[in-house]
């Protein structure tokens, strides 16, 4: 139970910081409009994979810390 505990941790490490930059992409299609969105898209479609497999993995998380702390 403890490397998995200890694995846990850096899982929740890896998602925050992606949720950041999404949002900060975002708001830079906006701004950037029709001559930044050719890049812009070719970044996006790369974050919602990423974005997937954290919320997959926090049920896990709450599984881990429960089994855990029982």
């Amino acid at each position: 139970h403890r490397r998995m505990v200890v694995s846990m941790p850096n899982l929740q490490d890896i998602a925050m910081p992606e949720l950041a930059p999404r949002n900060s992409s975002l708001r830079l299609t906006d701004t950037a409009g029709c001559t930044g969105s050719s890049a812009v898209l070719n970044v996006t479609p790369k974050s919602p994979y990423t974005f997937k497999i954290p919320e997959i993995h926090f049920p896990l998380v709450s599984e881990c810390v429960q089994t855990y702390y029982a």
